[in-house]
């Protein structure tokens, strides 16, 4: 594979077995580019979080290499803690910390000095609107809030890629909602890099610019989100809202979903000439309609029963 000034990682060929028999990551070949949102998705037991610790040398391959800004990580001049910061599933207790030191020491950790880590936990704190619960003690916190705090670790002393492992689990929707948010603002204001594990693929739809999809150790696709529903569920979901008391003929197949409502699925282009039927017999009947097509979740689920596509 040829490398570009644009790609952060470099993975060839990566594999991890264990007593040479069990492939938790099987030929894995992939770029992750400089200043990206790259969603990792696959079922519990497909090798994501495996091949994230391969990335950041918590564990070393049985095949293949890694290479981090066009440096082996097993190079000793590949600073690894220098540029990568990391958010494991594992929610540690740290119960003798407080929700804000927990940040301020990590900060510490990676080169602030006091003042600049108290500064930086400030401003997360800020953010994410947790001054009420900021000087509480860890084991004081709900497991939510606990979560959280893990999860805003992972910006402090910002460095150029961020990898957070399932970080919304627990997470209570307006929290989750921040996070997207401050992925996105990091992304355009400072250009960091995101690798983001999570199985919330409908809300990361709006959040990465691609996704990779494992199953059984490999990589089975690797687009982005338009391109992946293209390529794999063509079809697209109609919304027909009739006016009140107003019938029409409908496909079989459509649902109810209430009162006036209807939906139903078709491939787009029947789609289209279907809709330019109805309006030309029944427009004056017809209220409103929308055409959307298949959610993420929808496409992932198509790609997991698909066999391996080329991700170059």
């Amino acid at each position: 594979m040829h490398c570009t000034n644009n790609n952060v990682y470099r993975i060839e060929h990566l594999t991890k077995s264990y007593d040479n028999k069990l492939l938790a990551n099987d030929d894995i070949s992939l770029h992750i580019r400089r200043g990206e949102i790259l969603g990792l998705f696959g079922a519990n037991g497909s090798g994501k979080t495996t091949l994230v610790k391969q990335l950041i040398g918590l564990l070393s391959p049985t095949s293949g290499h890694v290479y981090l800004e066009e440096k082996s990580i097993s190079d000793p001049q590949c600073h690894i803690s220098r540029s990568v910061a990391y958010q494991g599933q594992n929610n540690a207790s740290f119960g003798a910390f407080s929700f804000s030191e927990l940040m301020i020491h990590t900060g510490i950790y990676r080169g602030l000095t006091l003042h600049e880590a108290k500064a930086e936990a400030h401003k997360l704190v800020s953010y994410f609107e947790c001054s009420k619960i900021s000087n509480r003690l860890r084991y004081q916190l709900s497991g939510g809030e606990r979560k959280l705090s893990i999860v805003l670790c992972a910006f402090m002393a910002q460095r150029p890629v961020v990898i957070l492992d399932e970080p919304s689990n627990d997470l209570d929707p307006f929290h989750r909602g921040q996070l997207w948010s401050y992925m996105r603002k990091l992304c355009k204001e400072t250009g960091v890099t995101f690798i983001l594990v999570t199985h919330n693929i409908d809300e990361a739809e709006d959040l990465v610019d691609r996704v990779a999809v494992m199953k059984q150790g490999r990589l089975i696709a690797c687009s982005t989100v338009g391109d992946l529903k293209a390529l794999y569920h063509d079809d697209v979901t109609v919304d027909l809202i009739l006016k009140h008391g107003e019938e029409i003929k409908l496909p079989a197949d459509a649902i109810h979903v209430q009162s006036n409502h209807w939906k139903f699925i078709l491939p787009k282009e029947k789609a289209f000439a279907m809709l330019n039927e109805l309006f030309q017999q029944d427009g004056h009947k017809i209220d409103d309609f929308r055409i959307s097509k298949a959610t993420l979740t929808e496409a992932y689920s198509s790609v997991v029963g698909e066999k391996s596509v080329s991700h170059e």
